[in-house]
């Protein structure tokens, strides 16, 4: 007899009931309470998450002006707007990769070093550890006012420079250098809490690794290299994923410091979906820039990952 003919003969009611026992076993004990303590969580992400993706992909192939009362479905031509017809938006997307390009490996390195040194038997180390966090507490808005004033013309930075002999720029009204500074901003405003992350981290590993790679005569660089780096290996590709992420998105330094200047150097994509969705009333458009960078960040994320599994041994 096949398998076709013993299932026709299988009653519909005794499926329905082991059905039934299934489900209940499934939702029976720590299983029912784990997804009525889940709820709100799947809740809030079908709402804000899935349904506002799903919208703004909708979006994307529409002429959406919030103020207009038809919105026509036109395609593919909010992304060819994007991608072919307007240079800004690609010049974007430039501006971004560069701070990307200073403030992942500038942050990472600092952070490690810091956390490594924080890690030593120092005299004063929990005062350091406070004094190292303290970027993280200050508030944001207040940091770029200070960044404002430090990289000004008469600011301290170039007044530091002036002392060595060297004249320093107009930091914000030079298109080669007003980046830079919106890079070392990110830099210090992430090195505090990325000092902590990896500064847990390296508490995590047994120190007899040390000890007998010492008695074995690794020096300081050989101990971290083919230790600390190795076992802080899923602590660092962390870092690097949501530092780049964050780098991507950036917003509020462009917009407050410079409002996308001098000459658009400082514009990221971020910044003109903000100018597209609530300065134009372009939504269409705006959702697109988003689909766009969401495409580039998976890329350079998956790339990332790749070049850092490896380059680290485990």
């Amino acid at each position: 007899m096949s398998q076709v003919e013993r299932s026709e003969r299988v009653p519909w009611s005794w499926v329905c009931a082991k059905g039934g026992v299934r489900l209940r076993t499934f939702f029976r004990g720590s299983n029912l309470w784990g997804y009525v303590f889940s709820a709100p969580w799947i809740a809030s992400f079908l709402v804000f998450g899935a349904y506002a993706m799903g919208f703004g992909v909708y979006l994307a192939f529409h002429k959406w002006d919030i103020l207009a009362p038809s919105k026509p479905f036109v395609g593919l031509s909010n992304f060819q707007w994007i991608l072919l017809k307007d240079t800004q938006y690609i010049q974007s997307f430039f501006n971004v990769l560069r701070y990307v390009v200073v403030v992942v490996p500038g942050l990472m390195l600092a952070s490690l070093t810091a956390a490594i040194l924080l890690n030593e038997p120092l005299k004063l180390r929990g005062f350091f550890r406070v004094m190292y966090y303290l970027p993280c507490v200050s508030l944001g808005i207040a940091v770029q006012v200070l960044f404002a004033w430090l990289f000004s013309t008469q600011g301290l930075i170039n007044w530091v420079l002036s002392v060595v002999g060297i004249r320093g720029p107009a930091w914000w009204y030079e298109p080669f250098w007003a980046m830079p500074a919106i890079s070392l901003m990110g830099i210090w405003g992430g090195f505090g809490f990325w000092t902590l992350v990896l500064l847990a981290g390296l508490q995590g590993i047994p120190p007899e690794f040390y000890e007998v790679a010492q008695i074995d005569g690794a020096n300081w660089w050989q101990r971290h290299r083919h230790i600390t780096i190795p076992l802080l290996n899923p602590t660092l590709l962390m870092q690097t994923i949501f530092i780049t992420v964050g780098a991507l998105q950036m917003f509020s330094q462009p917009f407050i410091m410079t409002g996308g200047g001098p000459m658009g150097s400082t514009r990221t994509p971020v910044l003109l979906l903000y100018w597209e969705g609530f300065t134009y009333m372009n939504m269409g458009r705006a959702s697109a820039i988003g689909i766009v960078l969401a495409i580039v960040i998976l890329a350079i994320v998956l790339l990332q990952r790749r070049l850092i599994e490896r380059t680290i041994d485990y």
